[in-house]
């Protein structure tokens, strides 16, 4: 197999333009990604090439496209564990069989080290119209910048701190959002109760069709079991397709099986559940000197 690194998102985006065409679905979970990183120095891209898969790589974590085979994935990570700069890598997300078989691999040139599997992240999409619940007290409202930045630095703190991403710079994350209008909020007579953020729309299908992936959504534990989240999200997917014009606009949204309110929710505001399942493997301390 070999494994060509891509340090230009022009590049990576031409060589994965097929498999997109292919997997609306999918490769959008590391796309955005590899995009939203590419301010960062040391972020390094790696795709295979025929071009049938790719991972995206930062030194804290690798995502798996789900084309990768366990062959192609043990490659990879044996590959990158002889990276100096990669020594920190905390976490691998993609298909379960792929997934294990990178960790394999990676763990093989550092065998002081193991993942362990510590989430099954479930895929939903929306093609239709979502379900707006008609009784549920707000509404939704683009963030502002003067007026919202330091509570939406606190709540994607305590969001990203829930799903685990400690090496998200949280700052950059709430500025590019603000810069980017992906950041609402759920207001109750005018005092914000939660926040929702999505990528920006990726152009599939030749231009006419898109897809927009939802990143977090919060709701403060006073103001939860209320209907928030389901309003939050059925009203941006109803702002999301009516202000894309386009054939199509398709929102996709992942979540932890064990999370049952946010798998309710999300059903709730008339998402189906795709068949692509990820897990996430975190780094452990292993017994191994």
């Amino acid at each position: 197999m070999f494994i060509q690194e891509i340090d230009n998102a022009a590049d990576f985006a031409a060589l994965t333009s097929s498999l997109l065409e292919a997997d609306p679905f999918g490769i959008l979970l590391t796309l955005d990604d590899y995009f939203a990183a590419k301010h960062v120095p040391t972020q390094c891209y790696v795709g295979t090439i025929s071009t049938r898969s790719y991972a995206v790589v930062s030194p804290k974590r690798v995502a798996i496209s789900r084309l990768m085979s366990t062959l192609e994935a043990e490659s990879l990570g044996k590959s990158l564990s002889r990276v100096a700069s990669l020594a920190t890598l905390s976490r691998i997300q993609g298909p379960l069989a792929a997934s294990l078989a990178f960790a394999r691999g990676y763990c093989q040139h550092r065998p002081n080290i193991e993942f362990r599997p510590t989430a099954t992240m479930l895929m939903y999409y929306l093609d239709t119209s979502p379900r707006v619940p008609q009784h549920v007290r707000g509404t939704l409202r683009a963030a502002n910048a003067l007026l919202d930045y330091e509570l939406l630095v606190e709540w994607c703190t305590h969001a990203l701190d829930s799903l685990g991403e400690s090496s998200v710079n949280i700052q950059e994350h709430v500025t590019r959002g603000l810069e980017h209008k992906t950041l609402f909020l759920w207001d109750i007579n005018g005092y914000p109760v939660g926040f929702i953020d999505h990528t920006l729309p990726t152009q599939v299908g030749g231009g006419h069709r898109f897809v927009i992936k939802v990143r977090l959504v919060y709701i403060v534990s006073s103001a939860q079991r209320h209907g928030y989240g389901t309003a939050m999200l059925a009203s941006l997917c109803h702002h999301l397709q009516d202000s894309i014009k386009a054939s199509s606009c398709r929102v996709v949204v992942n979540v932890d099986q064990e999370c049952l309110a946010a798998n309710k929710a999300i059903r709730n505001a008339g998402f189906a559940l795709h068949d692509h399942v990820t897990i996430t493997a975190d780094r452990v301390k292993s017994t191994t000197p």
